[in-house]
């Protein structure tokens, strides 16, 4: 897990929330860019990161030496967080 933290961070300057680049037709894109700098641990956001960049449940596990249904709940888990904290926007 710390291998996941330690990738986040050397790429996290990246994915930095920014307001500026984001119109005003770009609503939903700025509050889930704000829900992941904001609401989300780093681990959670290595997590989503990671299948972003595999997008594969099967290919994220074996990098992460776990099985691929942990890692389909985290995910899955991630969305639910995500879809509740849109709708406290």
């Amino acid at each position: 897990m710390n291998e996941i933290v330690k990738k986040y961070r050397e790429c996290r300057d990246d994915y930095k929330f920014d307001p500026s680049i984001f119109s005003k037709d770009d609503e939903l894109v700025w509050k889930v860019k704000y829900i992941l700098d904001h609401k989300l641990s780093d681990v959670e956001k290595s997590f989503l990161l990671f299948y972003a960049e595999a997008q594969s449940y099967r290919k994220m596990a074996e990098i992460m030496n776990m099985s691929h249904m942990t890692v389909k709940r985290e995910i899955a888990r991630l969305r639910i967080v995500i879809k509740e904290e849109l709708k406290k926007l």
